[in-house]
Parts: structure tokens; C-alpha cells; sequence
């Protein structure tokens, strides 16, 4: 599976459920919606560089039908995750900041 040692590996496989399952409780606890597909698109956002991306290619990206996208991008939009503007997108400050956070718990998880 990779290079790593067998103590290494289950140390980080670990420490990425972990996150995974913090991300997760994070994201219904406080936001109220799944953490999939929403932090994949937070990323997909956060990767532009400020950019719009459209719906077709945040789809893409998830490997969701448009439709479903949309279902998801509506959630988002209504916790000020993301702001959809005429079939474009785009990552809000409330949403860098939220996407901040989890990267730092990941990285906390990661250093401790």
C-alpha cells in the first residue's frame, strides 16, 4: 500500500479517521449539514484562488450529478458557506474561515 513503516501507517490511517469523524460531528453539530460532499467543495473553492467555478465543473470535481450539486450548494448557501450567483460559484469569507479551522484541527491532529 506505500513505503511508510507498519507503525507509521496506522498511525497516520489514525489519525486521518479521526479527523474525518471530528470533520464530520463538526460539520452536523455546527453547520447542520454532511461534511461530504461540502468539504470536498469547500476545497474545490479554496483551490481557485477567489475564482468562480460553475456548476458543472464543482460537479465534476465531487463526481455528483448537477442536480445533486445543486441540492448541496443550496445548503451551503444558506450557512454562508458559499454564494451561487447565476450558475457560478464562489467561496465566501465565512467559508475560507470555516475551511481555516479544519485545516487546522488536521494539522493539530497530525503534530500531536
Amino acid at each position: 500500500m506505500t513505503d511508510l513503516p507498519e507503525k507509521q501507517l496506522n498511525r497516520f490511517i489514525r489519525n486521518v479517521a479521526r479527523t474525518r469523524w471530528q470533520i464530520s460531528k463538526h460539520f452536523f453539530d455546527n453547520l447542520h449539514i454532511p461534511a461530504a460532499p461540502c468539504l470536498d467543495i469547500l476545497f474545490a473553492l479554496q483551490a481557485t484562488d477567489g475564482a468562480q467555478l460553475d456548476v458543472e465543473s464543482l460537479s465534476g470535481y465531487i463526481f455528483c450529478s448537477s442536480t445533486i450539486t445543486v441540492r448541496y450548494l443550496n445548503l451551503m448557501a444558506g450557512k454562508g458557506l458559499v454564494e451561487v450567483d447565476d450558475g457560478d460559484v464562489t467561496l465566501t469569507p465565512e467559508g475560507d474561515r470555516e475551511l481555516s479551522n479544519i485545516l487546522s484541527q488536521f494539522y493539530d491532529d497530525f503534530n500531536d
